[in-house]
């Protein structure tokens, strides 16, 4: 039991008249009165409190939620009493979440034998596993006296998925072999793949080889042919989770990029019947998904890499690759998702992924950081401004010779502000699509 403030503030109104004891005596008999009659007040008071049996309290919450997306949670309170209840609840959404919920709780009143439904909203800001705690409840007596609190134990366990569309401008249409995207050149699927489709009038960008020119007298006009693209390829992404991966750019983890690319990336191959699995490693191999096709597939990769996190281990790269050797010997697209500082301290990384071209067909992936671009590209005014500047040109011409290594032994890069990796990469996909490269 907890005695309020209104109990609180009325016994210091009851003290008021010992002020006046030297007056007359009496004044001290009508307060030691007032006391015991607070006192009374109180115990009856509490008797009253409606029992914890008279409150039902359930919040509703889903089991998945999207990185950066809001939600709404719902608190369900049935009065099963026959009085009416005063009382305040506060609920304890995951720490690191940003919520409107209030900081003091929610008080109200509840009718008997009445229903009502209380919510808040929850965006989450980071990927992986956490937990709703328990539900604080504070009871009030009729009077207003006295106060129960009790909390009654509501844990649930929830996952933070990657939120592959939280740019309203890409948006993905995948049908028959065909992509849109807002936000990324409109390139058809359809490429001089070994299979005859149809023909079609020409386009400005059609090789000449598509032409076919016994339909092109024919006709009038130029037309080509178009051909079906090969499907059911493999597709590896090979998640780099060490140290290079750690920082954030712009408040988002390196890593929360690479992933979001890499799953859309699977998501739009998986619509074109390809195969796709995925690899996570640092100092050892962390996870190994075999490429598969399907929707099935897709919740696997989600369900694999949604909780990943990076570390500051060294990254082994032979390890990486043997296990990958070993357990996938068909030919496949191996897309590996890392960072790269400088020629000489990435020379282990640009040789073991360089290996990789012995088997498959290799794009690495390295996110450009923009704020090294806005430090190299700002005007000085002061000299730590130039020191800034002249630090961020060396680091980003260090990092160009390192790509242009892995460029000189065959591997396709993707060197792009973070930002805009999912169009660049899709797009680098879909030219490999097209062409019949892999």
């Amino acid at each position: 039991m907890s005695l309020s403030r209104k109990w609180l503030m009325l016994l210091a109104l009851a003290g008021i008249p010992l002020l006046f004891t030297g007056l007359w005596q009496g004044f001290a008999e009508l307060s030691v009165a007032c006391y015991g009659v607070l006192i009374a007040l109180a115990w009856f008071d509490w008797l009253r409190v409606a029992p914890r049996q008279s409150l039902s309290i359930e919040r509703e919450a889903e089991e998945r939620y999207l990185l950066q997306s809001e939600s709404e949670i719902l608190l369900r309170v049935e009065n099963k009493g026959s009085v009416p209840i005063t009382l305040e609840i506060k609920d304890t959404p995951p720490a690191h979440w940003k919520t409107d919920h209030l900081e003091e709780g929610y008080r109200f009143t509840i009718a008997p034998h009445t229903r009502r439904t209380l919510s808040y909203r929850v965006t989450p800001n980071e990927r992986g596993d956490t937990a709703f705690g328990a539900i604080y409840v504070r009871q009030q007596g009729v009077l207003g006296l006295v106060t129960r609190q009790w909390s009654l134990p509501a844990p649930v366990e929830v996952r933070v998925y990657p939120n592959l569309f939280k740019d309203a401008t890409l948006e993905l249409t995948a049908h028959r072999g065909r992509l849109q995207m807002a936000g990324v050149r409109a390139m058809r699927i359809q490429g001089v793949g070994r299979e005859f489709e149809s023909l079609r009038d020409y386009q400005q960008d059609d090789e000449l080889r598509r032409i076919d020119w016994k339909a092109t007298a024919r006709r009038g006009k130029r037309i080509s042919r178009q051909y079906e693209t090969e499907r059911s390829q493999n597709l590896f992404l090979l998640f780099d989770v060490g140290r290079t991966i750690v920082a954030d750019i712009d408040g988002v983890p390196k890593l929360d990029y690479a992933l979001n690319a890499g799953l859309l990336l699977a998501y739009v191959a998986l619509q074109s019947e390809d195969r796709v699995g995925a690899v996570v490693f640092s100092d050892k191999v962390h996870s190994f998904l075999p490429p598969r096709r399907g929707n099935t597939q897709l919740e696997l990769l989600h369900k694999s890499l949604y909780n990943i996190r990076a570390t500051f281990q060294e990254t082994d790269y032979r390890t990486a690759r043997t296990e990958l050797q070993a357990r996938w010997r068909k030919r496949s697209l191996v897309i590996c998702f890392t960072d790269l500082w400088d020629s000489e301290s990435s020379r282990y990384t640009i040789e073991e992924i360089s290996a990789l071209r012995a088997q498959h067909f290799v794009i690495a992936v390295s996110l450009l950081d923009t704020n090294l671009l806005r430090a190299s590209a700002q005007i000085v005014t002061t000299p730590e401004e130039a020191y800034q500047k002249a630090a961020a040109v060396q680091v980003l011409e260090e990092r160009a010779q390192a790509l242009e290594l892995l460029k000189l032994r065959g591997v396709f890069v993707i060197d792009t502000p973070a930002e805009k990796l999912s169009a660049a990469l899709i797009q680098r996909y879909l030219e490999i699509k097209e062409r019949i490269l892999l």
